[in-house]
């Protein structure tokens, strides 16, 4: 697919296989377990951790999302 002003990465492995999984608007929780990044999964008695990684479909007929800020 050709998109004007468009760069990419090719994309291997497990982020190739999550993307392959989700569909429109799905989001990291929506993954099959072993799917899921090791910093979404909640463990312990507090059920601490959370996502770090996002990760989010975007669906095709709806406004995308806009980045506001950038952490370096």
């Amino acid at each position: 697919m050709n998109i004007p002003n468009h760069e990419t990465r090719k994309y291997t492995g497990i982020v190739l296989e999550r993307m392959l999984h989700l569909s429109p608007g799905g989001k990291m929780g929506d993954l099959p377990k072993h799917l899921q990044h090791d910093s979404f999964i909640r463990s312990g008695d507090k059920k601490t951790g959370g996502p770090n990684m996002r990760l989010l479909r975007l669906e095709q007929n709806k406004p995308s999302l806009t980045i506001t800020a950038l952490h370096i």
